[in-house]
């Protein structure tokens, strides 16, 4: 799915990433924490609606509830100007 140098690049930050939502996962905020890693991950990857969702909730441990998904959905419009 994703390039071997993005894969590599990304690695470093997202084991931070991990380990930080693990410990914290019940105060993680969207627009400080999640929204400039997903930036970053979709300036890094051209990926799609669902590879943004599968990636945050893997990366911040969380669950893809209806309100996270409308999240991810605003910025990812946000992102790429539509």
């Amino acid at each position: 799915m994703w390039s071997i140098w993005t894969q590599s690049v990304l690695v470093t930050n997202l084991d931070r990433l991990k380990c930080f939502s693990s410990m914290n996962n019940t105060s993680l905020d969207f627009d400080s924490q999640i929204a400039p890693a997903l930036r970053d991950f979709m300036y890094h990857n051209h990926t799609d609606l669902n590879d943004a969702v599968d990636w945050v909730c893997e990366v911040f441990d969380v669950s893809a509830t209806d309100e996270l998904i409308d999240q991810i959905a605003d910025e990812f419009d946000s992102f790429w100007g539509n």
